[in-house]
């Protein structure tokens, strides 16, 4: 039988500990006598204080009890043994432990609970409360489960937030990956996470075993049948007659074939017993280890993720640590499916803080299908059209995102002194040292003069040009008029100044102006804004930044081909390292939530945030 499991459980205080394990035994006469084991434990402290080894310890105590039990004792009083085990041991009589267990064996499922706890099972379209104990004693129930049943093995507290109507809902949803994340939007969700803690178990369906059938009425007013557990008999048929010959006919050699005999069935039991008890230990010990590292991983995940807010480079070099872990852990050999799930954790941790080893982009075109002798060195995104601009050979062509066909817009060359490309609405203009031009017509037709002016970058909006002079520390507007745009006028006001390094601008409402030591400065009607970066970094080299219209994101990039993916409040949410692809531009995708990226292998990426 086999098992799809997933756990959840809030971000506890230090005085408040979740800990979900299971263990089903390499032991085959352990696994066929003892099952496959679930169990979920919440443990409160009365004062602060690490609780990660406490929870091992008592994960590790219960397993020892549990496997190691008289096998005369049903599963039932086992577990109920075990855990009161637990609950005596004066080494925890000052904590609170609330007790979440569940059992797998041959097609049935034994359930037992202690503290604040439920039990919820399905089956089709049924769900109900199997177990529901608030008092401080232990519970159990036991029945037949059968293909795609789901178990869900939580807290009161969980079910007190969470709301049953919306537990039942999220149970009822046919893909796993919506319930877990359901479950996790909605406990984190909550402001006090805290004894938020459940556990999620599926039967998967198995050709090979026959599934139990049964009339199970699964409701609150008819939980699920009480089955005692009677433990496989198995039957040894005694050695029929062996005919040896006649060398030896009397008492004495059938005496001393006897002995030899049980001599032989002796040496094999020890042998036996030795190497099943070496196995035993083997096993012990290496789940021991196992728990260990696995308390790590989880302690080093959670403090990576408390470090990200504060400094990505930090959350990036912890995370790189962490990798040994896994490497430990993966070492073991055992629970091999957790580990990935450790280890994708910590790639995705180590995507979003600028590490190239566990981050590539996704090739979402190449331009040499337009054609191999043209070099784009800048696009903009607009209407889910690409433009590209080849200042070096005098072109511009566009690239549909939908259908990925393309066609040239223009050529000339006028293009080939061309510094940017800017879109007001359906219009399409040039900007060069000398002039801003309109793309019309297959032609390139001058619209505004940039006489006295040193232009780096321009956008429009509203109608209106707004161009980027590092130089003369300024940004001129532009206003269209009946004869086509107004003279340069000083956008800044109070005789405001940019910054002489100023390199790029986007529009969104604000004028957000990149420097080149990574600065990031925001003007709103020609007065500046604040913006405090959360995390603060130099850089000797940036360029081309760019803004939402909607989801407040910003992005630019730097010389160490380095993607930078702010919020507009300051905090710096990821980066994302493309290694040794240099990048030519970016441009916001926002519909799809990514990043469109150019880079000097004349291919275009995309970047999921």
């Amino acid at each position: 039988m086999h098992f799809i499991c997933r756990s959840f459980s809030g971000n506890s205080e230090s005085a408040s500990q979740s800990r979900y394990w299971e263990n089903d035994p390499d032991d085959p006469s352990l696994k066929s006598s003892k099952g496959h084991l679930f169990a979920l434990i919440n443990i409160n402290s009365p004062e602060d204080k690490d609780l990660s080894s406490i929870g091992h310890d008592i994960s590790y105590e219960f397993n020892q009890t549990y496997y190691n039990s008289e096998d005369h004792l049903d599963i039932l009083s086992n577990l109920s043994q075990s855990i009161d085990s637990i609950l005596k041991n004066p080494l925890y009589s000052e904590y609170k432990i609330d007790f979440l267990t569940a059992i797998v064996l041959n097609n049935h499922v034994f359930l037992a609970t202690y503290g604040d706890s439920k039990v919820i099972f399905k089956r089709n379209d049924k769900i109900s409360i199997l177990l529901n104990n608030i008092d401080n004693q232990i519970e159990t129930i036991s029945g037949p489960i059968q293909s795609e049943d789901r178990l869900f093995l939580l807290t009161n507290s969980f079910f007190e937030k969470i709301t049953w109507k919306k537990i039942k809902q999220f149970l009822s949803d046919s893909k796993i990956q919506n319930v877990e994340e359901n479950f996790l939007s909605a406990i984190y969700s909550q402001e006090n996470q805290n004894d938020l803690s459940a556990v999620f178990i599926e039967i998967e369906p198995e050709q090979d075993i026959p599934m139990v059938e049964t009339n199970l009425e699964t409701n609150i007013e008819t939980p699920i049948e009480e089955v005692p557990f009677t433990p496989p008999i198995i039957e040894i048929e005694k050695p029929s007659s062996v005919f040896i010959g006649n060398h030896e006919t009397n008492e004495t050699g059938k005496r001393r074939k006897l002995s030899l005999f049980i001599g032989i069935v002796l040496i094999i039991f020890l042998v036996l017993s030795l190497y099943f008890g070496y196995q035993k230990n083997k096993s012990n010990k290496t789940e021991k280890q196992y728990q260990t590292l696995k308390t790590e991983i989880q302690t080093q995940i959670q403090n990576i993720n408390q470090t990200k807010s504060l400094s990505l480079d930090s959350a990036r070099e912890a995370a790189i640590n962490a990798q040994q872990t896994i490497e430990k852990m993966v070492a073991l050999k055992v629970h091999q499916d957790e580990i990935e799930s450790f280890n994708l954790q910590l790639n995705q941790i180590l995507s979003q803080t600028g590490s190239s080893d566990s981050f590539t982009p996704d090739a979402f075109y190449n331009t040499a299908e337009i054609s191999a002798s043209l070099q784009f060195n800048k696009m903009i995104f607009n209407d889910n059209k690409i433009y590209l601009l080849d200042s070096q050979n005098g072109r511009i062509d566009y690239l549909d995102v939908i259908n990925k066909t393309t066609k040239s817009v223009v050529s000339s060359d006028k293009i080939k002194s061309a510094i940017n490309l800017a879109i007001d609405k359906t219009n399409l203009y040039l900007m060069t040292k000398e002039e801003i031009s309109l793309i019309e017509k297959n032609a390139v037709v001058s619209k505004i003069d940039l006489k006295n002016v040193n232009p780096v970058d321009f956008k429009f909006w509203n109608g209106a040009a707004y161009v980027l002079d590092s130089e003369n520390q300024s940004i001129w507007k532009f206003n269209p008029n009946s004869t086509g745009f107004s003279k340069a006028q000083d956008w800044l006001k109070n005789s405001a100044k940019l910054d002489q390094l100023a390199i790029s601008l986007s529009i969104n409402g604000k004028i957000w102006v990149l420097h080149q030591n990574g600065s990031i400065s925001p003007y709103l009607s020609g007065v500046k804004s604040e913006f405090k970066p959360s995390q603060s970094s130099q850089f000797t080299q940036t360029n081309n930044i760019d803004v939402t219209q909607q989801k407040e994101l910003l992005t630019f990039v730097d010389n160490d081909n380095m993607i930078y993916l702010y919020q507009k409040t300051g905090e710096l949410l990821k980066k994302f390292n493309l290694g040794n692809l240099k990048i030519n531009d970016i441009a916001f995708n926002e519909a799809n939530n990514e990043v469109f990226v150019l880079c000097d292998d004349q291919k275009i990426y995309t970047v999921k945030y």
